[in-house]
């Protein structure tokens, strides 16, 4: 997305995996799908769609989120 000069929005997932000689990526994912919401969404203290909205604006500072 970069070299064809588009920027990136979202929420980038990366699946991992501990192993003995460290850890493996299993997958990169643009969504959150029904385990992560499960685990991750109830942590978080700031509005989701407040989250989406400065995501849309451009303007969202990872201090500007707030979880348990």
């Amino acid at each position: 997305m970069r070299a064809e000069g588009e920027a990136y929005r979202g929420v980038l997932y990366a699946g991992l995996m501990l192993t003995h000689d460290g850890p493996k990526v299993l997958e990169f994912n643009c969504r959150f799908g029904d385990p992560e919401c499960q685990l991750i969404l109830p942590l978080l203290e700031t509005s989701l769609a407040e989250i989406f909205s400065s995501v849309l604006a451009g303007d969202l500072r990872p201090e500007d989120i707030s979880v348990v």
